[in-house]
């Protein structure tokens, strides 16, 4: 067995837009507001934060356009899964709701695979 790491949430806005510009492969965000908006939202977050940029990366989306899909996901999650009582268990399931999504879009019997090892 590993050993458990503790991974707490990011207190400095500028190390949670360094890892959405790591993982988006999106540099300068510093001055991009919507950028800064969807760092806000996912709460400093690390694999919230990951999980968006990689979205961003392999989607080719704007910071907007992903803005509008969380809004969307959290709308439908605060519908559908009231068991995720905490903020952070949400923020982590829209992140991986709008993932998911994109993978179904692009290849359904990946998604089918993704399904039966959840």
């Amino acid at each position: 067995m590993g050993h458990r790491i503790q991974v707490t949430k990011l207190e400095n806005i500028l190390d949670s837009l360094k890892i959405l510009s790591n993982t988006s492969n999106r540099k300068g965000l510093e001055n991009d507001l919507d950028a800064i908006k969807l760092a806000k939202k996912l709460d400093g977050l690390p694999l919230a934060l990951a999980t968006a940029g990689a979205y961003l990366d392999q989607a080719a989306t704007s910071f907007s356009a992903y803005l509008r899909l969380c809004e969307e996901s959290w709308a439908k999650l605060q519908k559908m899964s009231p068991e995720l009582s905490s903020y952070k268990d949400r923020t982590l399931y829209f992140t991986w709701q709008i993932s998911f999504e994109h993978v179904e879009r692009r290849n359904l019997l990946s998604a089918q695979l993704l399904r039966l090892w959840a």
